[in-house]
């Protein structure tokens, strides 16, 4: 991090070459945080995973490129190769499953038209979750995007309760992350599952038919640049307040299923704060509840 003392600042991937004592920044150029990362055996090439749009990604590079490659789109972190460095393991997760092990071959990501990216396919190692996740219906976590504040594109997420049917009206759970320098996205949290969100308890609330869950990562978030998690620094209650309400009018009107009289806000820490504040805006007062 460039700016001592600022927990949201950008995360670089800083080289130091011990035989010439010097050090320079790989990623001075690229506008994503570097998560976790391993050199490829024959020390040419740094793989790593990086927040982005709701994803991890892995991404490779050379120390003297500008800018990484994609390797394959999904949820990634730990990364760590195999001994004869022919393999790239790393733990993988999703809305729909917890962490599991899984493996990329390097040959297929080298042997790839379009050095790899779109073209490569992780395999599972460990299955631990499958058996008993097969058992359950989980509607898949589907993403949309609206103009928020200043008109810069926003991405949200909506989950559909288990047994969606079109035709019916459904309550909204409306999701607010912490932060706020932070991100929904396509993976696994047991403390806020947005899956387990969308069923609800079924003893409490037999027949009622679920909830339909709407995420929205805000201005301020992490995974779009570090000019969008930057733009709220000093301003907390304006930018992502517009984006939320903005994100609630998208779906309302996009999303016919979503009954507009049963809506509730729910977030913690940061969350919590803009929850509160979301119900002391008088026009919303009336369908808020936190």
């Amino acid at each position: 991090q460039a700016r001592a003392g600022f927990e949201a600042d950008k995360q670089s991937l800083i080289i130091y070459e011990r035989d010439r004592g010097q050090m320079h920044n790989a990623t001075a150029s690229w506008d994503r945080s570097v998560g976790s990362l391993a050199w490829a055996s024959d020390l040419k090439r740094i793989f790593f995973s990086a927040e982005d749009h709701g994803e991890s990604p892995i991404w490779e590079m050379a120390p003297d490129e500008k800018e990484p490659h994609e390797v394959v789109r999904l949820h990634a972190d730990d990364l760590a190769f195999s001994k004869d460095g022919r393999v790239l393991f790393f733990t993988r997760v999703s809305t729909a499953a917890p962490t599991e092990i899984a493996r990329l071959e390097i040959a297929d990501y080298e042997n790839a038209t379009g050095h790899g990216q779109d073209q490569v396919a992780a395999a599972a190692v460990t299955h631990i979750n499958e058996a008993l996740l097969a058992k359950i219906d989980m509607q898949p976590l589907e993403s949309f995007t609206f103009k928020g504040s200043n008109n810069d594109d926003v991405q949200g997420f909506i989950i559909k309760p288990s047994g969606f049917d079109p035709n019916k009206k459904y309550p909204l759970k409306f999701l607010i992350h912490g932060g706020p320098q932070g991100a929904w996205g396509n993976e696994w949290t047991y403390r806020w599952n947005a899956e387990l969100f969308a069923v609800g308890n079924p003893e409490r609330f037999r027949g009622q038919g679920g909830y339909v869950v709407v995420m929205i990562n805000f201005h301020g978030s992490t995974g779009y640049g570090q000019k969008f998690t930057d733009s709220i620094s000093g301003d907390w209650g304006r930018k992502p307040y517009t984006d939320l309400m903005k994100g609630l009018d998208y779906v309302e009107k996009t999303f016919p299923f979503i009954d507009k009289n049963r809506e509730a806000a729910l977030g913690a820490s940061y969350g919590g704060y803009m929850a509160n504040w979301l119900l002391f805006q008088m026009h919303r007062v009336a369908r808020w509840h936190v």
